[in-house]
């Protein structure tokens, strides 16, 4: 309940730093009273899909329908704020992933495909209406475009495909057990001082936690972490309110750690520790009784 209080605190002063940006001085982002704007996308996605858990598990009856109804509204405004204030490109891939999730957790193979389809049907609207979307899409269309054919590393786009070719060259170079932790950002040092290439970026960061580990602790590591995450997937892989929070939960931490190192940021580090350590002894406790 105190975690569902402060994501509606958080949705509310969104909103109102959204329509009265004064409201709250010195705030980086118009309707992100957070650190970032990815931060709070990500809660709002993680927040949403957590609650259509609760609309859509079988033991709604016992709830009223004013409940029911009054989540209803609360997910609408959640991804009403990722489509029209604030919205990382991660995040419009984790919804889609767990869109799939909801589809195939709750309903049977006879109303997937329409499930599907209404998920569809509601990115295509969310899309069509949000300038920000667009603007977004836009964006990332030109990134694309100027790495492609200019070789302009030198935007969010670009800095990712780059640290990508980076990663793997520099997993290629040690593909068992890595060149050890820590050693990110002198492995990416030594290939700029090398010459090998006169774009490379210096970083300790790769943007993605499953390079991270690749590049630190090899394919070792890598199998590591993937047995972490089957082994979370796992526990959640009950029936039950409590397991199906802990399934959306894994499934966003694992999709977004494609294109962030968020085992390793703070926000959402934390946010994952504390909610599989708090979620999977309830969801094993539930499946008993």
């Amino acid at each position: 309940m105190a975690f569902a209080a402060s994501v509606c605190a958080l949705l509310l002063a969104s909103w109102l730093l959204f329509w009265i940006p004064n409201v709250w001085p010195g705030v980086r982002y118009p309707g992100v009273p957070v650190k970032d704007y990815i931060s709070q996308s990500g809660l709002m996605a993680l927040s949403a899909f957590g609650a259509m858990v609760f609309v859509f598990n079988p033991a709604r009856d016992r709830h009223r329908r004013w409940q029911i109804a009054l989540v209803v509204v609360l997910i609408c405004a959640m991804f009403a704020n990722i489509a029209y204030v604030a919205t990382s490109r991660t995040t419009i891939v984790v919804c889609i992933a767990l869109a799939f999730v909801i589809c195939a957790r709750f309903m049977t193979r006879r109303y997937v495909v329409g499930g599907i389809a209404v998920a569809g049907v509601v990115l295509a609207i969310g899309f069509a209406s949000s300038s920000y979307l667009q603007d977004r899409w836009n964006q990332t269309r030109a990134e694309l475009s100027a790495t492609n054919t200019q070789n302009a590393f030198e935007t969010s786009t670009g800095v990712r495909i780059r640290l990508l070719e980076q990663s793997a060259d520099a997993f290629l170079n040690a593909p068992i057990m890595g060149h050890g932790t820590g050693a990110i950002r002198a492995v990416f040092e030594a290939g700029a001082k090398q010459g090998r290439d006169q774009h490379r970026i210096a970083t300790s960061n790769p943007h993605s936690q499953l390079l991270s580990v690749a590049v630190q602790l090899g394919l070792v590591g890598v199998l590591a972490l993937a047995a972490m995450w089957w082994s979370h997937i796992a526990v959640f892989l009950r029936p039950g309110f409590v397991a199906g929070l802990g399934l959306v939960l894994v499934v966003q931490h694992i999709v977004s750690c494609q294109f962030n190192s968020h085992i390793a940021d703070f926000t959402q580090g934390w946010l994952y520790v504390f909610g599989v350590g708090i979620l999977a002894p309830e969801a094993a406790k539930s499946s008993r009784t």
